[in-house]
């Protein structure tokens, strides 16, 4: 959600600020005759070779907190989603991993359903998902037997969650979290560079968990 994509030539050092105003900064609109970020900050990111930058966007730029203005070297890629994206991200050891459209009735199990299914590798007892900014991120894990067996109403999705199935067995999210966050991220970069720029990333972020 920045005015001008695509990418920016460094003829000289520019900090994350300054990157963005070169695309025309930020886009906005009007919400109650204020103006309003399209893009979702606690969603944002920098990302250099296969690593997320700790810098916090939404701090940057909606604080004015320098400390997060990092220097931008060639081949970053900056990353500003949508704020008003109706959508969920099922990730993993599905046999469609990818963006899904939300509807009203929408469930862990629905999305699972519409991704394909699980795959033969997938562990299917418990899956996460991930809700908020990356910074302060919920998580809620899922029990699928219980959901399965009608002792536990489906879960219900939300606009911009994140499902994550594993290959492997766990027991608490935070074993989860960083893996399905960084499942996001590079499905974000490979997808759009992809389709505007060429391939980016040639070896996943993370391994599979062993």
């Amino acid at each position: 959600k920045v005015v001008k994509k695509g990418a920016i030539n460094l003829d000289r050092p520019l900090t994350i600020l300054e990157v963005v105003a070169e695309a025309g900064g930020l886009e906005t609109g009007l919400f109650q005759q204020n103006t309003v970020e399209l893009a979702d900050l606690g969603r944002s990111f920098v990302m250099r070779g296969q690593t997320r930058l700790p810098v916090n966007l939404e701090a940057l730029f909606l604080h004015g907190d320098m400390k997060q203005n990092a220097r931008v070297e060639p081949g970053d890629y900056l990353y500003f989603p949508s704020s008003n994206s109706n959508e969920i991200y099922v990730l993993g050891d599905v046999k469609m991993q990818g963006t899904q459209g939300l509807l009203a009735h929408t469930s862990v199990h629905s999305a699972i359903a519409q991704a394909g299914g699980f795959t033969p590798k997938a562990y299917t007892q418990r899956v996460l998902v991930v809700r908020g900014s990356f910074e302060k991120p919920e998580r809620f894990v899922v029990n699928m037997n219980d959901v399965m067996t009608a002792r536990a109403k489906g879960f219900r999705l939300e606009p911009k969650d994140i499902l994550f199935v594993s290959d492997k067995p766990w027991a608490r999210a935070e074993e989860l979290l960083h893996m399905a966050i960084n499942a996001f991220l590079q499905g974000a970069v490979s997808g759009w560079t992809r389709a505007n720029i060429g391939p980016f990333i040639q070896q996943p972020i993370l391994p599979q968990l062993r």
